[in-house]
């Protein structure tokens, strides 16, 4: 396995991680996952658009949850990664402009991508009150 497939560049585009990862930043993502080291940490996954194009977006883990069976309706509820059927909790740290898991409810293990090891290029964020 070469280097280009066990990592994933990525260019940060809008603001839903911002101040954290701003628009231009250059992340670098590992395609290793451990399912129980996740919570915390920013991770890349692929969600399907309503046009049928799948978008790659830059979230951070919350919390595990799990999907019961209770009365033929499905719930959720708190869950740690030894638990079967388990899903992931995601927010964007921007919390006014990110689309995330309070709009669509938690994702599906398989939809993510990689870990972030660490951004290789920051932008500069230019001040929009032209302060001192």
């Amino acid at each position: 396995m070469g280097l280009t497939s066990r990592f994933l560049k990525v260019e940060v585009r809008g603001d839903s991680m911002a101040p954290t990862f701003n628009n231009g930043d250059g992340l670098l993502f590992s395609k290793f996952l451990k399912p129980e080291s996740l919570i915390g940490r920013v991770i890349l996954i692929e969600r399907s658009s309503g046009a049928g194009k799948d978008l790659l977006q830059i979230k951070r883990a919350i919390r595990y949850v799990a999907i019961q069976q209770v009365d033929g309706l499905k719930e959720d509820r708190a869950a740690s990664p030894a638990t079967h059927f388990v899903r992931i909790w995601v927010e964007g740290d921007n919390k006014e402009s990110s689309t995330d898991s309070r709009s669509w409810g938690a994702i599906n293990q398989s939809e993510i991508l990689g870990v972030l090891l660490f951004r290789y290029r920051r932008t500069k964020v230019v001040s929009k009150g032209g302060g001192r």
